[in-house]
C-alpha cells in the first residue's frame, strides 16, 4: 500500500511538471506574435534608419503561417510625407520546426498590392537615402560569407539566422511626390520584384544545409534593397517621361504661338501694302 502511494505521489508530481509545461509551451507559442512584431520594429528600423510599426501580427506555429498586417515603413528624416511604405498585409510561410532552431527556413513572403510614396528631395529622394541607410549597413559581399564590422551595432533579435526561400513584391503602386510636379498626383506600377535564395547556400537542396543563413537584419536589407532599386527605377523614368512630355508641350505651344505671330505679320504687312498700292494706284502684292 506504501509503494502504490508513494507511486500516486510520483505520477501526480510527473503530471503537474507536464501540466506546467504545456501551459509555459502555450504561454511561448502566443508570445512569438509578439517576439516577431518587436523584432520587425526593431530590426528593420535599425537597417533603415526610419521608424518602422506594425500593426498585428498573426501566428501560428502549427501551421507554418505568419500573417503581419499593417506595416509602415517611415520616411528618413527631413521628408514630407507621411511613409515610404504602406503594407496592408505580409503573408509569410515558414517552416514550423525551425523556429525553435538557430536558422529560421522561411519557405515565401508574399507582399501584394503594397503603396509606395516616392518624395523627390534636395539632391535625392526617400528611397536614395533608405537605400543609402541599408548599404551603411550591410557587410561587404553581402548574401556571401562576409562579417558585420565590428562597429555596426547588432539590434534585438539577430541572433536567428534566415533563409528566405522565395520573396515577391507585386502590384505595388508608386505615388510620386515631387517638387517639380507642380503638387500633380501620379501615380506608376512598380513591376514585380522576385528574388530567390536569400541566406541559401548554393548546395543546400531542401531546408537549410548547418552552414546556412544570414543574419535577420541582413536579411531584411537584401530584399528591401532590391524592392528600392525597382521603386528607384520606375520612379525616376516615370518622372523624367513626364519632364519629357512637358517640354514637348511647351515646345509646341511656343512654335504655335510663333506661327500665329508671323502669319498676323504676314497678314498685317499684307494689308499695309494693298492700302499703299490703292493710293497710288499700283498693282498690289498677291
Amino acid at each position: 500500500m506504501a509503494t502504490t502511494g508513494k507511486a500516486k505521489k510520483i505520477l501526480g508530481v510527473i503530471g503537474v511538471i507536464v501540466v506546467l509545461l504545456v501551459v509555459a509551451l502555450v504561454i511561448f507559442v502566443a508570445s512569438l506574435g509578439k517576439v516577431i512584431k518587436t523584432g520587425i520594429e526593431t530590426v528593420g528600423s535599425t537597417v533603415t534608419k526610419c521608424n518602422i510599426t506594425v500593426e498585428d501580427v498573426d501566428f501560428s506555429l502549427l501551421r507554418g503561417k505568419l500573417a503581419i498586417t499593417n506595416l509602415v515603413v517611415g520616411n528618413p528624416e527631413g521628408y514630407k510625407t507621411p511613409s515610404a511604405f504602406e503594407l496592408s498585409e505580409v503573408k509569410v510561410s515558414l517552416v514550423p520546426g525551425s523556429v525553435l532552431s538557430d536558422t529560421v527556413v522561411v519557405k515565401e513572403i508574399v507582399i501584394a498590392g503594397p503603396k509606395v510614396t516616392y518624395e523627390a528631395g534636395l539632391g535625392n529622394s526617400n528611397m536614395g537615402t533608405i537605400q543609402k541607410n541599408i548599404a551603411a549597413f550591410l557587410p561587404a559581399g553581402a548574401g556571401k560569407e562576409a562579417e558585420k564590422p565590428a562597429e555596426t551595432e547588432k539590434p534585438a533579435g539577430e541572433g536567428k539566422k534566415l533563409v528566405i526561400g522565395y520573396f515577391l513584391f507585386d502590384n505595388a503602386q508608386i505615388n510620386l511626390s515631387a517638387k517639380l510636379l507642380q503638387g500633380k498626383a501620379v501615380t506608376v506600377p512598380l513591376p514585380k520584384i522576385e528574388i530567390n535564395g536569400i541566406g541559401e547556400k548554393k548546395d543546400a537542396s531542401e531546408g537549410a544545409s548547418e552552414d546556412a543563413g544570414i543574419a535577420a537584419g541582413e536579411a531584411v536589407a537584401i530584399a528591401m534593397d532590391q524592392v528600392l532599386v525597382g521603386v528607384i527605377t520606375s520612379a525616376t523614368d516615370a518622372i523624367a517621361k513626364i519632364g519629357s512630355d512637358g517640354a514637348e508641350a511647351v515646345k509646341g505651344a511656343v512654335e504655335g504661338a510663333v506661327e500665329g505671330v508671323v502669319e498676323g505679320v504676314g497678314s498685317g504687312l499684307k494689308g499695309l501694302l494693298k492700302k499703299g498700292a490703292d493710293k497710288v494706284g499700283a498693282p498690289t502684292a498677291q
